[in-house]
């Protein structure tokens, strides 16, 4: 029984001692720490819940530390936790997670032909006629009428040529497809990519991007996972790019791993929001945030509504998981727009990879698309739902330098609204057809090749 009863306090102790950071946020910002950890102590002492030792609650609020302006980290057991959830200050209490962001998986080049063939399970001859568009929309965008003074790039990537096509055509294939029509910019445009960072220095993205703020610790403010700046060069590269005039400014929340944590996300956000008052005050910015949580985080949920209700868009990436779109978070939040994806030859849905349903507002090209890659990497070629929200997000930006007065619902809802419907095939259930365009009316686009 001795022994019985000395492995009882060991487990207990041991379940004590557990703890992990959480994230708080008070409901009156403008109070002091002092007076948060005052009244926090209060509240133990009057409401004395069951499990809470005064030792370890003195510990844990010892260890609140303030992020930002709104937001704390603490350090505490489950209970402690509980205890302090029932503050009256506290307006939420979560874990802070480790969260992994969308993976682009790599195509090898030289196996691109086979690997269409194989992905699609259709001939190249296929005849693709009576897949048309059943009704083309007037795009909810003030862009140019004229089709002669839209710019043409040649020998683009495949998915440039079909963001600017009306009809689907099997001859638009990877790498290279129907030429490209596009617009310069008309008014300036920040985006703001929250991502593993961008490398600057590529000749992709020279000129183009401003480093900002490195939430990783430890890391330098520095790409090393390659997945920022692939979706940089989408956004506004000078070759596959969408809005070649894109000011896009890095904001690093993913590590080398391409790992962050709701913390990160918070405080990130959090700096976009004073970043954008101070440096452009007058420019209209999107955002780009390509990382997907299949768990609940309200604290999460309330920054994207914050920056919405401040005037900003946030396009969000779907998902690489095969499932509900709806399951994931920000996928679901109304306050973003979320792209899925498909790929070149027969429009068909990325059935292998791209999570669907209800949630997914859009679709755009997400397979065998060409980035550029971090250093020395040179061009690559890869999968993804987070190469879709990058087109998107080029597409935004070059819509809102036309529409500088648009709102964010405004915004999401012409990327929609404007979208062609019914050339996308193989769609799950339940999933949008709409693909994105970016409202180019003149001669169908040309064939050319190499």
């Amino acid at each position: 029984m001795k022994f019985v009863y000395i492995l009882f306090v060991y487990s207990i102790n041991s379940a004590f001692a557990q703890t992990q950071k959480y994230l708080v946020s008070f409901k009156n910002n403008t109070v002091s720490k002092e007076a948060l950890l005052s009244s926090m102590n209060n509240s133990f002492r009057s409401f004395r819940i069951k499990g809470i030792n005064d030792n370890q609650v003195s510990k844990s609020l010892s260890t609140l530390k303030k992020v930002n302006r709104s937001l704390y980290t603490i350090q505490a057991d489950n209970t402690t936790a509980k205890g302090i959830k029932s503050n009256s200050n506290v307006r939420a209490l979560e874990p802070d997670v480790s969260i992994v962001g969308d993976e682009i998986k790599q195509v090898p080049l030289q196996s691109v032909p086979a690997l269409i063939k194989e992905h699609y399970q259709k001939p190249f001859g296929i005849d693709l006629d009576s897949i048309i568009v059943n009704a083309v929309p007037s795009p909810l965008y003030n862009f140019d009428s004229d089709p002669n003074n839209w710019l043409v790039q040649r020998y683009p990537p495949w998915h440039l040529g079909r963001l600017a096509s009306i009809g689907a055509n099997p001859q638009n294939f990877s790498p290279y497809g129907q030429e490209y029509y596009y617009l310069k910019a008309k008014n300036n445009v920040v985006v703001y990519l929250l991502d593993s960072g961008v490398d600057p220095n590529v000749p992709e993205l020279s000129g183009k991007v401003r480093l900002g703020s490195n939430f990783i610790s430890g890391e330098d403010n520095v790409d090393y996972a390659g997945h920022g700046t692939a979706i940089a060069s989408l956004i506004g590269g000078k070759y596959n790019g969408v809005f070649k005039d894109a000011k896009i400014v890095s904001v690093k929340v993913l590590d080398k791993t391409n790992t962050g944590s709701t913390s990160v996300f918070l405080n990130a956000f959090d700096w976009v929001l004073n970043d954008l008052q101070d440096n452009y005050p007058s420019t209209p910015a999107i955002i780009n945030f390509s990382i997907n949580y299949s768990g609940e985080s309200a604290l999460l949920e309330a920054v994207f509504q914050e920056v919405y209700k401040q005037g900003i868009l946030s396009v969000n990436s779907a998902g690489n998981y095969k499932t509900d779109a709806c399951s994931y978070s920000p996928t679901k939040y109304d306050s973003v727009l979320s792209v899925g994806s498909f790929g070149p030859q027969i429009n068909s849905f990325d059935n292998d990879f791209s999570n669907y349903g209800p949630c997914v507002d859009v679709l755009a090209p997400g397979s065998f698309i060409l980035i550029s890659g971090p250093g020395n990497k040179g061009m690559g070629m890869v999968n993804g739902t987070s190469l879709a929200a990058g087109i998107v997000t080029g597409l935004g930006a070059m819509i809102l330098s036309y529409n500088p007065g648009f709102k964010p619902g405004d915004l999401k809802n012409a990327i929609i609204k404007s979208a062609i419907t019914n050339q996308v095939v193989n769609v799950p259930d339940n999933t949008t057809t709409r693909s994105a365009w970016n409202g180019f009316k003149g001669s169908k686009s040309t064939f050319t090749y190499l």
